[in-house]
């Protein structure tokens, strides 16, 4: 998918622009410079145009600013995995120091740069952005509190977008997902050898990763291996910067994810990886390799995917399956487990025999009061696929308590086949249906 990079230097109004093109206020902003220090990823859309918007911390030169290194790698990072780069500066404080050193860095990168020359709030600033030619981009006077020329910024920025043309073909997408050394290539491989057919290799793009289209048993998949989510000790959410946006884009780009373990090796990290699955409502199979280094006994399976799945409360929606990548131990099973993971992430339900579920199950349980209210459920009906989704219209969203759509979730799985997908439901005021 098309990657624009927000980057400057601090206090020109990068998050306040991301904000105005995602539609709410997602990034946070603030006139102290370095507020945001870690890159923000959100996906989002202009005129039908799907598209990753990256936000990031902001680079300088001034070497007693806070996290200056962690910022620029960050940005470095971002503009090494966008597509388009959208430089935005100050306009009514000029060119500075620090916006000469950000034009050197993007001189040596071939994507396409605009610069945004934020806070032209109306046209006698206008003679502001003219300075800013000199560094050879494109540039727009924007103003990202009132919204002025985004439109005509995005229009440039997206130029070169590309539909992605779709195969007559039905294509399971699926992307093997883990730490480092858990054994993801080495199944690959072993997941290749099970192919009557490969197609073609196609080198990615965007995230960097090998993809490959196969087909076996007359079904057509893409498998794409991706580096490994590394551990890095300076950073507060444990993962390699550069692995950590690579495996997000992937992850969102899939159909189904095989979230790769090491049986002999599970640690905070593994968890870290399933929550980015759990999270983006991705169809998934949890591959638990090298069980064949593991010292077992005829209760040792058991016992230990019983333990795993405690670890994993977030995706028990999934299948577990045990396997050795190197002498290919139940490695055909796992494409048996990919189809079922994808019927269920695409099914749809007739209207009819949801609302037959949804009375039973209050009928069975009915909700308990909260918020000085009580839930009352008038009908609901299918939204949407990828995953299962649901309009559920209420009286009041704010009588809904976590636990009951919990047990909602629990009910209409008990009743219908869903394994390896998410379900969600999305609350609607009944007088807001339309």
């Amino acid at each position: 998918m098309f990657v624009i990079g927000i980057v400057g230097r601090p206090n020109v109004g990068k998050s306040s622009l991301f904000n105005r093109i995602v539609g709410s206020k997602y990034s946070i902003t603030d006139d102290t410079p370095g507020v945001t220090r870690d890159r923000i990823i959100k996906k989002t859309s202009y005129l039908l145009r799907e598209f990753f918007l990256i936000d990031t911390g902001g680079i300088t030169l001034d070497s007693s600013a806070p996290f200056k290194d962690e910022i620029a790698f960050q940005a470095q990072i971002a503009i090494d995995e966008s597509d388009c780069i959208i430089f935005v500066v100050d306009g009514t404080t000029g060119i500075t120091d620090d916006d000469e050193f950000i034009v050197k860095i993007l001189n040596k990168t071939k994507k396409k740069v605009i610069i945004a020359v934020n806070k032209i709030d109306d046209i006698s600033q206008i003679g502001y952005i003219y300075d800013f030619y000199k560094f050879g981009f494109s540039v727009y006077g924007v103003s990202s509190i009132h919204g002025n020329n985004v439109a005509e910024l995005l229009d440039e920025a997206l130029e070169n977008y590309h539909i992605t043309s779709i195969n007559d073909e039905e294509r399971i997408k699926f992307s093997l997902i883990g730490k480092p050394n858990v054994g993801k290539s080495s199944l690959t491989n072993a997941l290749l050898n099970e192919s009557r057919v490969i197609v073609s290799p196609i080198s990615g793009t965007t995230t960097d990763a090998i993809e490959i289209s196969l087909k076996v048993k007359d079904k057509l998949y893409t498998i794409v291996d991706t580096a490994g989510i590394k551990k890095k000790s300076r950073l507060e959410d444990g993962f390699d910067t550069y692995s950590y946006l690579r495996t997000v884009l992937q992850i969102e780009q899939s159909d189904v994810c095989l979230l790769v373990l090491d049986a002999t090796n599970i640690t905070l990290d593994d968890t870290h990886v399933g929550g980015l699955i759990s999270s983006n409502y991705k169809a998934c199979v949890v591959i638990i390799n090298k069980w064949d280094l593991v010292v077992k006994d005829n209760k040792t399976h058991d016992s230990f995917i019983k333990e795993l799945k405690k670890k994993f409360i977030y995706l028990d929606y999934c299948e577990f399956i045990t396997v050795s990548a190197l002498n290919s131990q139940r490695v055909p099973a796992i494409f048996e487990l990919i189809d079922q993971a994808y019927a269920s992430y695409t099914t749809t339900i007739k209207t009819s025999i949801l609302n037959s579920l949804l009375l039973e199950a209050t009928m069975s349980n009915p909700p308990n009061k909260f918020n000085n209210g009580v839930v009352k459920f008038s009908y609901i009906s299918q939204s949407g696929i990828k995953p299962p989704s649901f309009n559920l219209y209420i009286n009041e969203e704010k009588y809904f308590h976590f636990s009951y759509r919990r047990y909602l979730d629990n009910f209409f799985r008990s009743k219908i086949v869903l394994t390896g997908s998410p379900i969600k439901f999305e609350p609607r005021r009944k007088d807001n249906e339309n």
